[in-house]
């Protein structure tokens, strides 16, 4: 859809209130021009360290992987210069400015590390692959956000290398998308961050790799990024009743996840944000393809019908088994195996997306009065518009919470079961695990109060 798509996500764009707010195609050329000009400008680099600072969110990244090996006293006065130039520069969007007094006595940190193009995996590893991440901890710097996840696609996969992708315009790309999403209670910046570290340990550390080749990683990590991009906050649902331009453009037909995937070719579009451009004609068909019907298939009115395909897929394992390493198999088991990594590739995306059933406890529990409240406010404006409104959503009545213990039981395991088989025995353990130990909290709480408020989660 192109740029109409930036003009009806303007339309549909509303506060709390119901009130049309500033929309995303004005928001979105406004960003990209800025990182345009900030690209284009000339910089004023640190003597005698001009090649190891390009941009604020290369500097941050830096200072971080000093942490594990700097006295703290002295790491935390390097994390509070570069925070200070950060906001005197205006971060990734801002022209940089170094200023060498700034850094004045700490260049000894600064020549005591290498920072190069490929990151630690280290860093990575206490980033992103933490079995007890939080996404609420994170969000509040999109540029160190941006800068830490695009580590991700230097190690282990190397799919920087191997797709020829600059590190300066993943940066920006993921920056940008980031700057995208709206300020919604659940469906914010957050949330993406929370579906791609769940999509990203599956793939490492949960060892879901062995069943997709390059192609697909590439595909799964950049959807789980930009798969809610732009959510208004509200369901297809509520689009589809109030006729709003969404709706009307997508013909009804997951409006909510059409825009996601429109939006996010999109921004490829846009001078210095393509990371794509290293593929092929036919790469990159392949794997537009499978970015859109991935995060089409999230949309939750297809959960049914997919846990159905999945489960009876994998009920016939013993006679077809799923091909393992297609990515060193040649085009014949690439081939072989084209469908059965489609269908993963959606379950991936699609499970993450729900990932937060999967936390622990701590974690999920936080995570679902965010939704509550989502779904709150729209029952607020279903209420101001004279609509039905769903007891879930309607917050004089039972919140959402009390209804987990069912959600986690009858929708999230028929889909959690079958997608661990294709993780390593541990990380299938552990989430099983933690969704078992949430349902019982849940219907704990339940039990306990009757009904089950906000206030009651915290009790």
């Amino acid at each position: 859809m192109g740029n109409r798509a930036f003009a009806v996500l303007k339309k549909n764009r509303t506060d709390k209130c119901g009130d049309e707010v500033t929309g995303m195609d004005g928001l979105i050329p406004q960003k990209l021009r800025q990182l345009s000009r900030s690209e284009s400008e000339s910089r004023r680099a640190v003597p005698r360290h001009s090649n190891w600072v390009g941009s604020y969110a290369s500097l941050a990244t830096f200072v971080n992987e000093c942490q594990s090996w700097l006295p703290e006293e002295r790491y935390n006065k390097l994390m509070d210069a570069v925070d200070d130039l950060g906001t005197r520069s205006g971060g990734i969007s801002g022209a940089v400015s170094y200023d060498t007094a700034h850094f004045e006595g700490h260049m000894d940190d600064f020549n005591s590390v290498m920072f190069g193009p490929t990151k630690s995996y280290t860093f990575v590893h206490r980033k992103l692959l933490c079995t007890d991440f939080d996404c609420l901890r994170v969000g509040k710097n999109l540029n160190m956000d941006a800068s830490t996840i695009a580590c991700a696609f230097a190690c282990p996969f190397d799919l920087v290398g191997k797709y020829s992708i600059d590190n300066a315009v993943l940066v920006r790309w993921i920056a940008t998308i980031a700057s995208m999403y709206l300020d919604n209670p659940y469906h914010s910046w957050r949330h993406a961050y929370d579906v791609f570290q769940f999509s990203y340990f599956a793939l490492s550390e949960g060892a879901g790799s062995r069943f997709f080749n390059y192609h697909d990683m590439l595909a799964l990590m950049i959807s789980a990024i930009a798969h809610d991009v732009g959510h208004t906050g509200t369901n297809n649902s509520f689009l589809v009743q109030t006729r709003s331009p969404l709706a009307l453009t997508y013909n009804d037909r997951s409006p909510m996840e059409n825009m996601h995937a429109s939006v996010l070719f999109e921004t490829l579009t846009k001078p210095g944000l393509n990371v794509l451009s290293g593929l092929s004609t036919d790469a990159y068909t392949k794997i537009r393809a499978k970015m859109i019907e991935a995060i089409l298939a999230t949309d939750m009115a297809h959960h049914f019908e997919f846990v159905d395909q999945l489960t009876a897929r994998t009920s016939h394992t013993s006679t077809k088994p799923f091909l393992l390493n297609v990515k060193f198999g040649g085009e014949e088991r690439e081939n072989a195996s084209r469908a059965d990594r489609r269908m993963l590739l959606t379950a991936f995306l699609h499970t993450a997306d729900l990932g937060h059933t999967l936390r622990p406890w701590d974690v999920h529990k936080n995570l679902v009065v965010l939704l509550e409240e989502e779904f709150f406010l729209q029952g607020d404006r279903q209420r101001d518009l004279e609509m039905n409104i769903m007891p879930m959503m309607d917050r004089t009545k039972d919140s959402v919470a009390s209804s987990q213990a069912f959600f986690l039981e009858k929708l999230v395991r028929p889909l959690v079961e079958p997608f661990t088989l294709f993780l390593s025995v541990d990380a299938g353990i552990q989430m099983l695990a933690n969704l078992e130990d949430n349902a019982k909290h849940w219907a704990k709480l339940l039990e306990k109060h009757l009904s089950l408020f906000q206030a009651y989660v915290f009790t």
